[in-house]
């Protein structure tokens, strides 16, 4: 009995924890398009991107970037409507893994979308001669990262463009989101070809400055 007990108060201490109750955040493949918020409640996101309305998802676990730009107040309130965004959400349920407020985003980028894209949430594992890999749910993600390729912070500020000057900032575990394009290389001299993932910015959602990478070439 007394170890019944014990056990039930430990279960409790667990479940009252606000840690343990605060939802993951969704690490894996995710579509992503920019838009303006066309309507906004706690639960759902209506974002407009040229002649396309999607409805989508969020719940606690969806991740809300740039929140320093919002009017005051309302960080953890419906994003206002009119606001241009980058929604980064799995396909096909429609579920929001995260927001990005779009003037946090590089300037090249900050047009409506006329077409979904593709990006990627995961851990940092390592960077090594231009190869990006991630620890993902489930598996991992290996990205190309290339001279055209931008380091963003959370909130915005472009921190580095280019393998060389990325690779000393990106520390291994970092919590990162990834927009990436599919392009095709020739290999071999039987000219077979492999598809990869150039990663286009890489925005750094949470970092551990005590452990970096090794220097990519």
């Amino acid at each position: 009995m007394t170890r019944l007990l014990t056990l039930g108060i430990l279960a409790l201490a667990v479940t009252s924890d606000p840690a343990a109750r605060h939802a993951a955040a969704i690490s894996g493949d995710t579509r992503w398009v920019r838009g303006t918020v066309s309507a906004s409640s706690p639960k759902t996101l209506s974002v407009t991107a040229g002649d396309r309305c999607l409805v989508l998802k969020m719940d606690a676990s969806t991740e809300i970037v740039g929140a320093a730009a919002l009017p005051a107040g309302s960080a953890r309130a419906p994003i206002p409507v009119g606001t241009l965004v980058q929604a980064h959400f799995v396909a096909p349920e429609g579920k929001l893994a995260a927001v990005v407020v779009d003037n946090t985003t590089a300037s090249t980028s900050s047009q409506p979308s006329t077409r979904e894209g593709t990006s990627v949430r995961g851990e940092v594992q390592r960077l090594d001669f231009g190869s990006l890999t991630l620890r993902i749910a489930g598996g991992s993600r290996d990205l190309v990262v290339d001279d055209r390729t931008t380091l963003l912070d959370r909130d915005g500020p472009v921190r580095a463009t280019g393998v060389k000057a990325i690779a000393p900032l990106l520390a291994s575990g970092s919590d990162v989101l990834v927009t990436w394009v599919p392009f095709l290389v020739m290999e071999g001299e039987r000219d077979s070809s492999t598809w990869h993932r150039r990663a286009l910015e890489i925005r750094t959602l949470k970092r551990r400055p005590e452990s970096t990478l090794s220097r990519g070439r």
